[in-house]
């Protein structure tokens, strides 16, 4: 995620009226999110990717809430 995507999803969240917990949590998840895609652009990823970043969750035994709270970031970033 770049410089200009962080922004604009802080400024989404502050909008949402996000509570400060829950924009940090998110951003960690953006942040391992963009990781495991080695640092592309949230542009250039489709379905594919999301569903590989899923399993990849799954296989690493996160529990459902957290995939869950991975994906709702994930979701809160393309809805913008």
């Amino acid at each position: 995620m770049n410089k200009e995507e962080e922004k604009r999803f802080a400024q989404e969240a502050k909008l949402m009226a996000l509570s400060p917990k829950t924009v940090s949590s998110y951003q960690a998840s953006l942040k391992i999110f963009f990781n495991f895609h080695k640092g592309k652009e949230a542009q250039s990823l489709c379905i594919p990717e999301l569903k590989a970043f899923q399993i990849h969750l799954i296989e690493q035994k996160y529990s459902p809430h957290s995939v869950n709270r991975h994906m709702s970031a994930i979701r809160l970033l393309f809805t913008f």
